[in-house]
């Protein structure tokens, strides 16, 4: 497997690049927006945390696993096309392994190409709980309020 740095400025905000702050941004969204709801009590604050972690990961799993299956061009899924044809790539491995910034072989990945994207994968809830915990510590005293409500 080579790797040759490429640079596209179309699509360097593509792909991982993206998720990862995307992420953390929906964990401080999520609390800002439970504190500003004023969610009451400790449990339904958790309750309400843990089916937005489900959902946000569920959602961005779904999506990049499906990217990643739209494989080598041929017959590309039109409901995933627009996303990659827009910045660029030939199809959805392209967009998820490159991202427009790499140039790793993606028609025909080696097994050590699909474990790296697996381990990005796996890093998407320690993004989303770094998200969650600055959240918690940006509205701290808004949460701790509300949480004290019955």
């Amino acid at each position: 497997m080579t790797a040759t740095v490429s640079f596209c400025a179309s699509t360097v905000l593509a792909s991982w690049l993206v998720d990862a702050p995307l992420l953390l941004l929906f964990g401080v969204g999520f609390v800002g927006v439970a504190a500003a709801l004023a969610i009451p009590g400790e449990r339904r604050y958790r309750v309400a945390r843990g089916l937005f972690v489900v959902v946000t990961l569920a959602a961005f799993w779904g999506i990049s696993t499906a990217l990643y299956l739209d494989g080598p061009p041929g017959d590309p899924d039109p409901r995933l096309a627009w996303m990659y044809r827009r910045l660029g790539a030939e199809c959805g491995r392209d967009f998820v392994i490159n991202s427009g910034v790499f140039g790793f072989e993606w028609r025909d990945p080696s097994l050590l190409t699909t474990l790296l994207g697996g381990f990005i994968f796996a890093t998407y809830p320690i993004w989303l709980w770094f998200g969650l915990r600055l959240g918690e510590r940006l509205f701290a005293r808004r949460l701790a309020r509300v949480m004290a409500l019955p």
